[in-house]
């Protein structure tokens, strides 16, 4: 049986999970690949990009 997907997401923190649930809302077939699981890290690629050197978000984020 050959299966074929529409979107393939490799990585499933925060940002993976919340992007595969959208797409297969539309209707999209999604397949998630994750070497540990859903969620089983640290993620933050949702937040890094606003992070700049000396910014109180950098602060708040190396406190966490």
């Amino acid at each position: 049986m050959n299966k074929t997907f529409d979107v393939i997401i490799i990585g499933v923190g925060i940002a993976g999970a919340t992007t595969a649930y959208t797409l297969t809302q539309q209707n999209q077939k999604v397949l998630v690949l994750d070497k540990y699981g859903i969620a089983s890290g640290g993620s933050g690629g949702f937040v890094l990009p606003k992070i700049g050197k000396g910014s109180p978000l950098q602060e708040l984020t190396s406190e966490a």
